[in-house]
This record gives structure tokens, C-alpha cells and sequence, in this order.
């Protein structure tokens, strides 16, 4: 795992997050089947998402699971949070070829309320989909192979975003997102179709904190171990 990796993990342990690692060791296979990717730090594991039937692949040369465009390839943890608060995600991705759309959401299930993470024709961006809050960023490291990485942190009254080394802020509130939600990486949620929020590329790290919005902290242990091992994986 390295210095770096090893002093991520103890960060995540201590203040109750959740660290997903693209390794082959944690991946769950059953036959043929991947069914699952056991949390690196967190004790919990996510599972395809009720429309993926087998859609992802991955890369043991590369360690990541790739996404294909159109193809529901996602993740789910089901009752992830019990009330929709404050809370931080982190993903480190990839996506050279095309746009990777749905990276990161967190889904009420009541009407399809859901704060999400995506990158698309140019830009990265977090909203809610009753369009309370959101924020933007460009996305200059667009169709890079490049390892990139994305945070976002919600405290209930403001969304915060960095990505590629720059960051935003939005004021507003997420309508409908009180109580308890399902976390998904690489869809937004366990409904079939909606092809156009599926896209290609590959995640690798998938890192979530409930109860903390870091990037609106003025400090934070956990940002600056993350920060420095996405620095030294990102080659």
C-alpha cells in the first residue's frame, strides 16, 4: 500500500469513513460474476446496482473498474446514511476516451431525489436533481489518461467542489434530501435506462465520510492524507 496509502487508511479508520481501493484483493467474484467491492477501510461492501447485470469488468493490469458508455455499470450501498446531512465524497477516476457522466450520488429513493457527482461536456460538476444548489468547475483535464481526482462536501446549506486543483462553492439547499439515502458510484440511481448519465471511463479510488464536510473545514487531516496520496498514485 506505501507510506502514503498507509497514513490515508489511518486517517479514514479514525474519523469513521469509508475507503473503496480498485485491487484485486477486494474485489468479490462469485464464478464469472463480479459481485461486489469490499471496502479497503470501513468494513462494508458495495454491490451492483439493481439494473447492472454484469456490465463492468475489471482491470487487474490497471487496477480499476471501467465503465461503459450507456451500459449500467454501477455500484450501490444500500443505507448509507440514515439522514442526508453533512457528508464528504472523493473520487479518483479516469476517463480518456469520452465523458464518465455519473461518478458519485447519494439517492433518497423518494422520487428520485439525489445529490450527484458527474463530468460532462466540459465541466465537472455536484447538484441536486430538484436543482437547490450546484456548483461548477471546468474540466481542463478532459479525455486525459491521466488518474484525476474529484471531492465534494455538502453541509446543508452550501456544496463544495474541487477538482483538477481548483474549487467552488454553491449556496442552496438540496430539496427532498432529508432522511435516508443509498450511495452509488459510477450511476445515480437503481432505475433502469437513463442511458445518457452513463458513460466510459474507469474509477479507482472511491473514498465517503458521513457527517463531515471537509472541504469546508479549515483544516483537515484526512484532506491533506488523501491529497498526498492521490500525489503519489496519480503517476
Amino acid at each position: 500500500m506505501g507510506g502514503e496509502g498507509q497514513s490515508l487508511a489511518a486517517a479514514v479508520l479514525a474519523s469513521g469513513g469509508i475507503w473503496f481501493a480498485a485491487n484485486a484483493d477486494e474485489v468479490l467474484v462469485e464464478g464469472d460474476a463480479i459481485t461486489g467491492w469490499r471496502a479497503r477501510v470501513g468494513g462494508v461492501d458495495l454491490r451492483p446496482s439493481a439494473p447492472n447485470s454484469g456490465g463492468f469488468t475489471f482491470d487487474t493490469q490497471n487496477p480499476s473498474f471501467v465503465l461503459q458508455m450507456g451500459v449500467h455499470c454501477g455500484f450501490t450501498l444500500a443505507g448509507a446514511v440514515q439522514n442526508v446531512g453533512r457528508f464528504t465524497a472523493a473520487v479518483i477516476f479516469a476517463a480518456p476516451d469520452d465523458d464518465i457522466r455519473s461518478l458519485f450520488a447519494l439517492n433518497t429513493g423518494a422520487a428520485n431525489d439525489m445529490i450527484f457527482l458527474s463530468e460532462a461536456e466540459g465541466q465537472i460538476f455536484a447538484k441536486d436533481r430538484a436543482g437547490g444548489v450546484g456548483v461548477y468547475l471546468p474540466s481542463p483535464q478532459r479525455r486525459s489518461n491521466r488518474w484525476r481526482m474529484a471531492i465534494l462536501s455538502y453541509t446543508g446549506r452550501e456544496l463544495h467542489l474541487w477538482a483538477d486543483g481548483a474549487k467552488s462553492v454553491g449556496t442552496g439547499v438540496a430539496v427532498g434530501m432529508d432522511g435516508p439515502a443509498d450511495l452509488f458510484v459510477g450511476c445515480r440511481s437503481n432505475r433502469a435506462g437513463l442511458s445518457k448519465t452513463l458513460g466510459a471511463g474507469r474509477i479507482r479510488d472511491v473514498l465517503f465520510w458521513d457527517g463531515r464536510a471537509l472541504l469546508a473545514e479549515d483544516s483537515s487531516l484526512e484532506l491533506t492524507a488523501l491529497h498526498r496520496y492521490f500525489r503519489w498514485t496519480a503517476e
